[in-house]
């Protein structure tokens, strides 16, 4: 019994016992904390699509579609659409002959006969193209919060402001009018939504 007489024997106590529950609890509880607290270095959360980008989204895509269906149709029907565009100001300038049309009139009816040719409209329908497919992109990417989609909307927008220059006469500035009035209106409301876009 001698070889046992260094040996100490601990006695837990209700009180040691009580101690060293709460001592468990206590870093029970910090660990779980520690778990559920946002370390400073947690990348942020990202800024949410508003309603009114994603509204001008869905009227860009639905504007730029039309676009294409419409400037695809107008390239592969050119020859025939000539031809009846052509028979229609004939029509037209026959009447204004017998008429006391003014000068303007007669101008404008010309100047349009120059824009018909077969040519002309598979030119314009190119361009129409390129422009429509560039804002739509733009939409594309703007809905997925990509800055970048902002300029390529200005570039179709340019595209088709560019094109209404091309054709020139009274044709030609009316639909600048009408492309400046719209084009910059959208261009200035999704500038109002770059905040919630990234890179």
């Amino acid at each position: 019994m001698q070889k046992y007489k260094n040996v100490h024997i601990i006695e837990y106590t209700p009180t040691k016992v009580k101690c060293s529950r709460i001592i468990v609890l206590y870093l029970f509880h910090k660990l779980k904390n520690m778990e559920t607290t946002t370390p400073d270095f947690q990348t942020p959360e990202p800024v949410k699509r508003t309603t009114f980008l994603l509204v001008l989204c869905i009227l860009t895509f639905i504007g730029s579609g039309f676009g294409l269906l419409s400037a695809s149709y107008n390239y592969l029907t050119a020859n025939s659409a000539s031809v009846r565009a052509s028979e229609a100001i004939q029509r037209a300038q026959e009447k204004m002959d017998n008429q006391n049309t003014p000068e303007f009139a007669k101008n404008l009816v010309n100047s349009l006969s120059d824009a018909i040719t077969p040519e002309n409209i598979r030119k314009k329908a190119l361009l129409e193209l390129v422009s429509n497919l560039f804002t739509l992109l733009g939409a594309l990417l703007m809905f997925n919060q990509k800055k970048a989609g902002f300029f390529l909307y200005i570039a179709g927008i340019a595209v088709l402001l560019g094109l209404q220059f091309i054709m020139g006469g009274f044709i030609g500035a009316l639909g600048a009018l009408g492309v400046s009035i719209f084009g910059v209106a959208f261009i200035v409301m999704y500038g109002f939504n770059l905040k919630c876009m990234v890179k």
